[in-house]
């Protein structure tokens, strides 16, 4: 399956459009946009087993194609088996993301795994919560946030101040120090969640992360 988007705006040049996948690769000013739209997109298509395609030049618009495989009868009727807390476990786990939809979504589906939640828009303020709350379990934090505070900003802090607290970090790479994968590896004693991530793959890395 092919879903093709194209627009006729200005489009790019050749060193912005081999560029464009990347992730945090952006042509927007500071606070303007963190460029993890279109490496997004990029990695969901991987995860399913598909791949991306952009087209572009000055003047001439972007297409971006992206390529899924068709499912079979049988994976279409396949259920994935979740390995999550049940609903009557109630760690509380903190979730650190500047982007309000994206906070809201992954509030919501830690709620409907049993967990309980509190919520932070920086590195800062994740802090503030950090000292004033001895329960929190789990730091799930976003990578890129504004407020002078990175998501590795706040696992150095969590390492320091709070060792036994586990911190997952959300990252638009797939792979390398830098991100993770979706299904939440290990790396240096910090996991990583490659974005974009489903519910199921969100409550294999708790419960793996809780585990450790």
């Amino acid at each position: 399956m092919c879903l093709a988007i194209a627009d006729d705006g200005l489009g790019m040049a050749d060193d912005v459009l081999g560029k464009a996948m990347e992730p945090f690769f952006t042509t927007k000013g500071p606070g303007a946009g963190t460029g993890l739209g279109l490496a997004s997109v990029a990695n969901f298509a991987r995860q399913t087993g598909g791949f991306t395609t952009i087209k572009s030049a000055p003047g001439q618009g972007c297409a971006v194609s992206i390529y899924l495989p068709r499912a079979t009868q049988d994976s279409a009727m396949r259920r994935p088996t979740l390995d999550a807390s049940p609903p009557s476990r109630r760690e509380l786990i903190l979730v650190v993301e500047d982007d309000d939809q994206v906070r809201d979504v992954t509030l919501k589906r830690l709620e409907s795994l049993g967990y309980t939640t509190l919520q932070a828009g920086t590195g800062p303020e994740a802090v503030e919560r950090l000292k004033s709350d001895e329960r929190v379990q789990v730091v799930l934090s976003d990578v890129v946030m504004p407020g002078g505070m990175t998501g590795y900003d706040v696992a150095r802090w969590v390492a320091l101040n709070k060792p036994g607290t586990k911190v997952i970090l959300c990252s638009g790479y797939s792979e390398g120090d830098r991100g993770g994968d979706a299904e939440g590896k290990i790396r240096g004693g910090v996991m990583t969640l490659g974005k974009p991530y489903t519910r199921d793959q969100l409550a294999r890395a708790l419960t793996s992360a809780l585990a450790h």
